[in-house]
């Protein structure tokens, strides 16, 4: 697997957490086309880099505690 299909698939990831158009587990793994297994290595690792990730039962959602956005790549500074 490549970094570039890592990177794809978390910049998906964030887009349906944003949205508010997840789903269950299963339903998200299945939009990016991957296993709910691999899918939870994903979200594992967007936690353990600082995205507040969290999991609403009643909408069947994931979503960011306080809001922003996952962001990958080069910001410059000025």
């Amino acid at each position: 697997m490549s970094s570039f299909q890592n990177i794809s698939r978390l910049k998906k990831i964030d887009q349906f957490i944003q949205q508010k158009d997840t789903g269950r587990p299963r339903d998200l793994a299945h939009k990016i086309g991957i296993s709910e297994r691999l899918l939870f290595i994903y979200i594992r690792h967007m936690r353990n880099l600082g995205a507040p990730i969290a999991y609403d039962k009643a909408s069947r959602n994931y979503y960011y505690r306080g809001g922003g956005k996952f962001q990958i790549g080069y910001v410059n500074p000025s």
